[in-house]
């Protein structure tokens, strides 16, 4: 009796480990694929990016400006996506993106448009995930002024060049390679208010909320 209740234990055994075996083999040679319902694209392929979703009046042209990627990127990446039949909500994703530029906007008020620029010069860089900010090329020696009313969180020399950051009510602006600064840290602020100087290079300008950069054009007037 105890000698075929032992043959019969062993012999579930020796089932459950080809059982076992077969499933693992089963595992290495199909693993299980998490898609996006968007992008049918494996999780774990995907680069740095967000995703964003599409507004009324946007195209993917406009889309891929205002995240300075190309077109390309945007397909390659959604190879779902229907580009003859762009529906508003549809959810894209964007390589190399940080925050979604569409959350930014839509909490900017109209107040909140047409700030004057620190200084008068041309844009020689443009703000980019890759290189947040833009560079601004003028005259040495021109007064540099804050956009906006806030308070200096920092005003220091101790990077290359000479920077400053200011804390406005919903976000920062930032501000380096100056050739001089005119401010010093908790210093109350008010818009256009000279803060430094331009130095013998661009001045580097920045804008920043909840600690992700964003486009300075979006604010700055034309």
């Amino acid at each position: 009796m105890m000698k075929n209740i032992t043959k019969k234990i062993l012999y579930l055994l020796f089932l459950s480990l080809i059982i076992f075996g077969c499933d693992q083999n089963q595992m290495h040679h199909n693993p299980p694929r998490d898609f996006d319902a968007q992008n049918i694209l494996p999780q774990e392929s995907k680069p740095h990016g967000i995703y964003h979703t599409i507004a009324n009046g946007e195209t993917l042209w406009k889309i891929s400006r205002r995240y300075n990627i190309q077109l390309s990127d945007i397909l390659n990446y959604n190879p779902a996506l229907d580009t003859r039949n762009i529906t508003v909500g549809t959810r894209i994703f964007i390589p190399s993106a940080s925050v979604e530029l569409s959350s930014i906007t839509t909490k900017i008020t109209q107040k909140d448009h047409g700030y004057p620029w620190p200084v008068k010069g041309k844009v020689i860089t443009e703000h980019s995930f890759k290189q947040p900010g833009i560079d601004i090329l003028a005259k040495p020696g021109l007064k540099i002024k804050a956009i906006r009313s806030g308070k200096v969180l920092l005003s220091t020399s101790h990077f290359p060049g000479r920077w400053i950051i200011i804390k406005h009510k919903t976000f920062w602006s930032i501000y380096g390679n100056l050739g001089s600064r005119c401010v010093t840290k908790s210093q109350t602020i008010k818009q256009g208010q000279v803060i430094g100087t331009v130095g013998k290079k661009t001045i580097h300008l920045e804008f920043m909320r909840n600690g992700s950069p964003f486009n300075p054009r979006d604010l700055l007037g034309s």
